[in-house]
């Protein structure tokens, strides 16, 4: 499976790629958290200015791949737009498409503060969750910090 990481051409985009025990994305007080329990080998890239520089194109900032498990992570640290952070997430999937059709894929957004009344009912979170759940992945929110364990 590990020949997976290499057919995403991120490489001149990588950060690193290994077996660290915790992965970090952080812009001012946003900050997600990979915690490695599985060691993995992780790959995290720049995906805003990196793997995607068109600057036509909406995009999310990193992306995590999780190569044993075929698992591509998209991350987004946004200050307080929620619509704006599942769009750049939704187009980067949508530019990146052929590309990224074999991987899981997941969504991560760590904003300053949620602005959504209601997120489980607005249009935008229900596509992106609806194209992120088609391949097995998950989404996820929160303010400040969010956390994942893989």
């Amino acid at each position: 499976m590990i020949m997976k990481c290499s057919t995403l051409h991120v490489q001149p985009y990588t950060e690193y790629c290994d077996r660290r025990p915790l992965s970090v994305a952080k812009n001012g007080s946003r900050k997600y958290e990979l915690q490695n329990i599985s060691n993995n080998r992780i790959c995290k890239f720049h995906i805003d200015g990196g793997y995607i520089t068109d600057d036509d194109v909406q995009k999310c900032d990193y992306g995590f791949l999780l190569c044993e498990k075929e698992h591509l992570i998209l991350v987004e640290l946004k200050g307080r737009h929620f619509s704006d952070a599942l769009d750049q997430i939704f187009s980067t999937i949508v530019h990146k498409q052929h590309e990224i059709k074999d991987f899981i894929l997941s969504a991560r957004i760590v904003l300053t503060k949620v602005r959504v009344p209601d997120i489980q009912n607005y249009p935008k979170y229900l596509k992106l969750k609806k194209r992120i759940e088609k391949v097995g992945g998950t989404i996820k929110y929160n303010s400040g910090k969010l956390i994942d364990k893989f």
